[in-house]
């Protein structure tokens, strides 16, 4: 099983302003549970709450550094709520 939770990285305009939260990055969430995590990203982008709350962080794999959507950790249970 894969940590779920972890710090991201959001990135604003300026690169003084780089800040850490927790969050989720929503293609492990969703390889955990089985579903397309693509669907999952543009709902969440649909939705008002959510989209906010939805960052891009940048993600070490295997095969390098990549770009990943996220959720900030405190629009998590609104985003199981409506799963």
């Amino acid at each position: 099983m894969i940590l779920l939770t972890m710090i991201i990285k959001i990135f604003h305009s300026l690169p003084e302003r780089l800040e850490y939260v927790p969050g989720v990055v929503l293609r492990f969430l969703c390889e955990n549970l089985h579903t397309d995590a693509n669907v999952q990203v543009l709902r969440v982008q649909r939705s008002g709450a959510m989209a906010e709350d939805q960052v891009l962080t940048c993600v070490e794999t295997r095969s390098g550094a990549q770009r990943m959507a996220a959720l900030v950790l405190r629009s998590i249970a609104c985003w199981f709520a409506t799963f």
